[in-house]
């Protein structure tokens, strides 16, 4: 069962975190030496019993230990009977649903919002829980860093959302690290999420525009993105995955040996060559794009129903900007389907 948290306490608004098992809630420690705070053996910090669920608990949302009414060992989430029951674990300041002090396990309604430390939203940390629906959802991760030279990321970032909200699927489902958001610990966040949340009837799609280079892969925020690393944080989600890449020598990204299983990856050309970006529509609408992405977006826009992606390949590469510019894109992967627009009606 899948479910969504919500923070609502100041300073967290806009935090989401998925819940698909059962989840411990507390305050993380401090390392008094060097003040990295890091979850740490919880159950050795308190006298108090805790029940068989504490320890089955899997997963672990550590609460920042600004948040001095909330306990190291706080409260429990445990799915059962396609809800949510939350338990307090003795705290000292209490568990609230609705605003009321519970005593007991108690079911969580969609929507329901609930307290660690105070039912005042100033004091504790305030949360409210969203069941997923059971169909499969879709999700896409768009990476886009200019490096300071490229003119077209911004553009290829929101053609492509755009699009991407327009299949089945998709909607609302679209999550952006554009420039300085572009950092490895915001994108790894985000998989680890994706993690938690699709099914494996789900696709997760991957896009990057940016620059990338044959030795250390796709320049972000900061730092790099290996193939290896990437690969490594796919592999552990479940469903099939898209990863598309428009930058220069994408074709790094096709290594046989690093691609997980469930994988696609389209590559705007290959290990050796270099992409390229430029204008395009008119002159009241000269915005600049990369070329692939361009070339990729027109040929899908023309397949309004589910969709080989595999096919594509040189429909893509004969888009006369790319053949100019002798930039062939390649696949390799598996055969996957992309889902039809909202629009039409579904196939079997």
């Amino acid at each position: 069962m899948l479910a969504q948290l919500k923070a609502l306490s100041s300073g967290l608004e806009g935090v989401v975190v998925y819940l698909d098992r059962a989840t411990h809630l507390g305050r993380a420690p401090s390392d008094p030496e060097n003040g990295i705070r890091k979850p740490l053996d919880f159950s050795a910090h308190t006298h108090r019993p805790l029940p068989v669920e504490f320890y089955q608990a899997e997963t672990l949302i550590a609460v920042d230990p600004l948040y001095q009414y909330v306990s190291r060992n706080h409260a429990l989430l445990v799915p059962e009977r396609e809800k949510y029951y939350l338990a307090d674990l003795n705290s000292l300041n209490g568990t609230y649903v609705k605003g009321k002090k519970i005593k007991e396990k108690t079911p969580l309604e969609e929507g329901d919002v609930f307290s660690l430390g105070s039912a005042h939203n100033s004091l504790g940390v305030q949360l409210s829980v969203h069941y997923l629906p059971a169909l499969p959802t879709n999700a896409a991760l768009l990476v886009g860093y200019s490096g300071g030279s490229l003119r077209g990321v911004p553009t290829d970032m929101g053609e492509m959302k755009k699009f991407l909200e327009s299949r089945r699927g998709f909607t609302g489902n679209v999550a952006l690290l554009l420039e300085g958001f572009s950092t490895s610990e915001n994108l790894f966040s985000s998989l680890e999420q994706y993690k938690r949340a699709l099914t494996e009837e789900s696709l997760l799609v991957f896009y990057f525009a940016g620059h990338g280079d044959p030795w250390n892969g796709l320049q972000l925020q900061g730092g790099y993105l290996s193939p290896q690393m990437l690969y490594a944080h796919l592999d552990n989600i479940r469903g099939n995955k898209v990863v598309i890449i428009d930058s220069c020598h994408a074709g790094t990204f096709l290594e046989k040996q690093f691609l997980p299983e469930n994988t696609l990856v389209f590559a705007a050309t290959h290990a050796e060559k270099v992409a390229y970006e430029g204008y395009h529509g008119t002159l009241a609408n000269p915005a600049s794009m990369g070329h692939f992405t361009r070339a990729l977006l027109k040929v899908l826009e023309g397949h309004p129903q589910r969709i080989d992606l595999k096919r594509l390949r040189t429909e893509v590469g004969k888009n006369f900007r790319l053949a100019r510019h002798g930039q062939e894109p390649e696949v390799k992967g598996r055969t996957i389907f992309l889902p039809s627009k909202i629009n039409l009606p579904a196939q079997k």
